[in-house]
């Protein structure tokens, strides 16, 4: 042959058993790849070359595990979820259910004023690998501007904290029976016992005299309920019984947590946020359905001046809101990271 191939090779480039004119009889390139693996590392699939077809290594960790038994920080995670157990309509099941299929690999529960939604969500997680965080959204108040603060990796059974939750369900409580009464004074005959009885064991919230209303064939929609009614500027509504955000700083760290100021581009105040570091808040949420691009900037700036945690989540309430569900926000496995290194750092300081 005149075009320098080996003797056994055919015109096509292969050899009569079919290999390529570069792959050896043993099945490696002469750099010893495999076969099927590129230059570059990967095979067509772009499986790194010892992962094998069933997603694992040789030694049966997943392709995304590392040698130490760590993953990536860039796994995604939802640190800001509520359930049935306050003003959402998620089951603990359909939380893990929902939270897997959309591939997270932590999600935090962050019940408005309660925490009973934790444990259940913690059992219905066992054995599937999502990690799930102890959390709670607690509303506070600076003048007329309300204050919402996320706490993570809380301890649900410390005295404080349980004391504290306690007087906010019976506050929740009178706060919803009065707004039943300023109803049935503008003639809408709905019924305490049936808003009770939709919070269930949880806390009882407006979305509950809302689904009342509903359910009673007083309004046409769940939204009529809010810009008719129960909404800020509503006749029957009545505001929340809240803390100081110091206090609500102050109780999320005694029960072991670490407290962060929940979607501050909702909050219009950004002059306060530097006056809240000093009072105890450690972290940010920074990435929420409600930030646009510059906000999510912005708020990464801050954190990242003032040595914040930065977390982020969908503020997932299931089918009862028009928010994200399940992370589609940015958020990664890095800030749940960020929010252990600062419980981590607390121990090592005593």
């Amino acid at each position: 042959m005149n075009d320098n191939r080996p003797v056994d090779v055919r015109a096509d480039g292969n050899r009569p058993d079919n290999r390529p004119a570069e792959v050896r009889a043993d099945g490696s390139q002469p750099d010893n790849r495999p076969v099927d693996v590129r230059a570059d590392g990967n095979r067509p699939d772009n499986r790194p070359v010892d992962v094998r077809a069933d997603g694992n290594r040789p030694d049966n960790r997943p392709a995304d595990v590392r040698a130490d038994g760590s993953r990536p920080d860039n796994r995604r995670v939802d640190l800001h979820v509520h359930t049935r157990y306050s003003d959402g309509d998620l089951t603990p099941e359909r939380l893990v259910r929902e939270a897997l299929e959309n591939d997270v690999a932590a999600v935090a529960v962050t019940d408005h004023d309660t925490v009973m939604g934790v444990e259940p969500v913690l059992r219905a997680a066992e054995g599937t690998g999502l990690e799930i965080l102890p959390g709670v959204e607690l509303s506070a108040r600076v003048d007329s501007a309300e204050v919402h603060v996320l706490g993570f990796l809380i301890d649900v059974n410390h005295p404080s904290l349980v004391e504290w939750l306690e007087l906010f369900r019976q506050k929740r409580r009178e706060r919803a029976l009065e707004m039943v009464d300023r109803l049935r004074s503008l003639g809408l005959s709905v019924q305490p016992d049936l808003v009770l009885r939709l919070a269930g064991d949880g806390s009882v919230g407006r979305p509950h005299v809302a689904g009342a209303l509903l359910e009673q064939g007083l309004i046409q929609s769940f939204d009529e309920a809010f810009y008719k009614y129960i909404g800020y500027n509503g006749p029957a509504h009545v505001p929340k019984y809240r803390l100081d955000p110091g206090e609500a700083f102050d109780l999320i760290r005694s029960a072991g947590g670490v407290a962060a100021v929940a979607h501050p581009g909702t909050l219009a105040r950004d002059h306060l946020l530097p006056g809240f570091v000093p009072r105890g808040m450690e972290a940010l949420e920074v990435w929420h359905p409600r930030h646009n691009d510059s906000r999510t900037e912005q708020y990464r700036r801050f954190a990242l001046e003032h040595r914040l945690a930065m977390v982020g989540g969908s503020d997932s309430h299931g089918g009862r809101t028009g928010l994200a569900n399940f992370s589609r926000v940015e958020a990664t496995y890095a800030s749940v990271r960020a929010l252990k290194e600062i419980v981590r750092s607390r121990t090592r300081d005593r």
